[in-house]
């Protein structure tokens, strides 16, 4: 394995063989991590540079430098999946009701230009973004709209350019993983409801007995299923031409975002020997000790190399259809 390096103008600086450590972890819809760890030598500097670019030669995904660190004759680069380019760029634009993959690409295109980045092919996807976000950083953007829908982004570097795509890839049939096929190892298992919530009581603009207040969610649940957040949203205010109805379909989308924030934690994620699993396939997983298989995306893949060995390690996110065993 090699890694090849480029300048911010994507000319290409050299590459790198051999190295101590590496980390290089792409995820579905959220950041991921880049760490090079190599012995100090003529000419590392060139390449180990903050705000250099770093590619494999079997993907298309771009890492960016972004610290460098020297210490006892050892070099250790950190960064991050070049989507931490977003993060610099901000928005205020609204966003809500309206298809997911056209509202990411317009945030991007709208937003302060960074050199060489462009938006890439239109997936075409259908999901529509259904609360409301304004007011942050372009990947933060990003990331709520990605999550809500289930929909992965992530820049790739093509020729000169860096493009931004979306893309939700689906059901892989020949992915099947088990501890009792021995695919899998390390097993790594959450099934947590310490920040769930499913109902929320959304507050808007007046006091007292005139504050505007809505419920957003699951609100037919009932009983011990029924879990409630109470959201201030004072901040949103009705505008002169809005009407009531419109204002609180406004305060509901608020409060669906919120839930998103306080969804239920059930994710798993385990060492492979398997290069043909892809970053947001649906893959099948069977967990016989704890009892349930599950249909569900890869929504991280970790790869460690040290000692010329390398771990690969696929974190999945929410089941898509589990059942209990």
């Amino acid at each position: 394995m090699k890694l090849n390096f480029y300048d911010r103008n994507l000319n290409r600086v050299g590459e790198i063989q051999t190295w101590m450590s590496m980390v290089w972890q792409v995820r579905y819809n959220t950041q991921g991590v880049f760490q090079l760890e190599c012995q100090k030598i003529d000419g590392i500097y060139l390449l180990l540079k903050r705000w250099n670019y770093v590619c494999k030669p079997d993907s298309n995904d771009v890492m960016v430098i972004l610290s460098v660190q020297t210490k006892n004759g050892i070099v250790l680069a950190v960064g991050a999946p070049a989507t931490c380019i977003l993060a610099r760029r901000i928005s205020t634009e609204e966003v809500s009701n309206e298809n997911a993959e056209l509202a990411m690409r317009r945030v991007v295109s709208n937003m302060t230009p960074w050199d060489n980045l462009e938006l890439g092919t239109l997936a075409e996807l259908t999901d529509t973004y259904t609360p409301q976000f304004s007011d942050g950083s372009v990947l933060e953007y990003l990331e709520n709209i990605s999550e809500a829908c289930d929909i992965g982004f992530r820049i790739i570097k093509d020729g000169k350019k860096l493009k931004l795509v979306c893309y939700k890839p689906t059901l892989n049939a020949n992915a099947r993983f088990s501890e009792e096929w021995g695919n899998v190892g390390d097993i790594e298992h959450t099934d947590s409801d310490v920040n769930y919530y499913n109902v929320a009581r959304v507050a808007g603009a007046g006091d007292g007995a005139d504050r505007v207040t809505v419920w957003a969610g699951n609100t037919a649940l009932t009983g011990a299923d029924r879990l409630e957040l109470y959201v201030d949203a004072r901040d949103i205010q009705k505008k002169d031409t809005e009407t009531d109805a419109d204002y609180e379909a406004r305060l509901v989308a608020r409060g669906e975002q919120k839930l998103i924030d306080q969804a239920r934690i059930d994710s798993v994620a385990f060492d492979i020997d398997n290069d043909n699993v892809l970053l947001g396939e649906v893959v099948y997983v069977r967990l016989t000790d704890i009892g349930v298989s599950f249909q569900v995306r890869v929504t991280g893949i970790k790869e460690v190399s040290q000692n010329n060995q390398t771990t690969k390690t696929i974190e999945l996110g929410q089941p898509i259809f589990k059942r209990r065993m």
